[in-house]
């Protein structure tokens, strides 16, 4: 009798846990969804108030993703990425503050600030439910990676567009060629991990061989070709496509991803700044920052211990001692010194590239 009851209380505790856990599940799909249409009700309120003021605007990600790839629902997002030229990109940093955003790098030192300002600024409102850590808006005036200018990004995915309405308004989004690059992109910086890699199987079966032609075209304009044949290769039927858009099939190492994607020691890349830093007083600055980095970017990377900056920066030491992340992906057009340090390309055997997303400046990858 003891053992029977012992085990109905078992069952019954199982029970419980499933309960509990289906509850949790329910309560994230919620809150997913909360969030999606606070994202879509801000594109709809920015991107209107860009066009007054003059500011053309491309949403890059977000509901044209889902919309096309995820017909039945389940594509979450948690910021809205748009994209202007670099000639309006002050301009629209003015709108958004007149809307109540403000920078999410606010306080962060200038020379923090500069690894990030070349291809993206987010911006948070307060009451948002990003809590101050994910941008609302992601202001873009590059792509991560790209060599081009900036004025060329523009130039190139702003010819390919179309409209989709959010939140009852017309917003401009790229394109399904546009998209399909975007998106193979965004995988292989992500290290085809979170969605990214689900988002890239579905594009390569959603997308008709002219988008993929078209999405071949613009990567040739921007110089990530060797990009989009790396990422496509990921999945048997993206490498069947590569091959018949021509596409390269090259190795990480000879690629312009390389010093962003590959495994390089721990460090290296403030090694190279700092030697590449033009005075002694330079390379100083980079070491200062480096070692200790400002009040704000502690607090921002570590939002759970707000009021105590000496446990935020434990915490960060902890994490650089475990490995940290390489600040490395987000560089504008950077390319490697020649340091000596031999090529090696982990995670390739797998299929997989080693641009992880840990090292994007910001934890969302929608």
């Amino acid at each position: 009798m003891q053992k029977g009851a012992a085990g109905a209380e078992g069952v019954g505790a199982g029970a419980a846990v499933s309960t509990i856990d289906a509850d949790r599940r329910n309560d994230r799909r919620l809150l997913d969804a909360v969030r999606v249409l606070n994202i879509d009700r801000t594109t709809a309120e920015v991107a209107p108030a860009m066009s007054e003021a003059g500011v053309p605007t491309v949403l890059l990600k977000g509901l044209s993703i889902a919309r096309w790839l995820y017909p039945s629902g389940g594509r979450t997002y948690c910021d809205a990425d748009i994209l202007v030229a670099p000639s309006t990109f002050a301009r629209a940093k003015e709108v958004l503050r007149s809307l109540g955003f403000d920078e999410a790098l606010h306080g962060f030192a200038s020379f923090e600030r500069d690894l990030h300002d070349a291809v993206e600024v987010a911006f948070v409102r307060e009451g948002t439910d990003s809590g101050g850590r994910w941008g609302v808006v992601d202001l873009h005036q590059s792509l991560p990676l790209l060599s081009v200018s900036n004025q060329t990004v523009w130039d190139t995915l702003s010819a390919e567009t179309e409209t989709l309405v959010v939140a009852g308004v017309d917003v401009r989004v790229l394109n399904h060629g546009g998209l399909a690059l975007h998106i193979v992109v965004h995988a292989v910086q992500h290290n085809f991990e979170h969605h990214t890699d689900e988002d890239l199987r579905r594009a390569i079966r959603a997308a008709s061989i002219d988008d993929w032609r078209r999405a071949a075209d613009i990567g040739r304009r921007l110089g990530i070709e060797d990009v989009l044949g790396f990422g496509l290769r990921r999945h048997a039927e993206g490498a069947e496509l590569a091959d018949r858009l021509g596409l390269p099939d090259p190795s990480l190492a000879e690629s312009a991803f390389f010093w962003n994607c590959a495994g390089s020691p721990r460090g290296a890349e403030s090694l190279s700044m700092a030697w590449s830093a033009p005075s002694l007083l330079e390379k100083a600055r980079v070491v200062r920052w480096k070692l200790f980095p400002s009040p704000a970017k502690i607090r921002y990377q570590v939002p759970e211990v707000p009021q105590s900056l000496a446990l935020a920066y434990v915490r960060v030491l902890a994490r650089r001692r475990q490995g940290g992340s390489r600040s490395g992906a987000f560089r504008h057009g950077r390319t490697p010194p020649s340091t000596g340090w031999p090529a090696h390309e982990p995670g390739l055997q797998s299929g997989r590239s080693s641009c992880g997303a840990a090292s994007a400046p910001f934890p969302c990858t929608a």
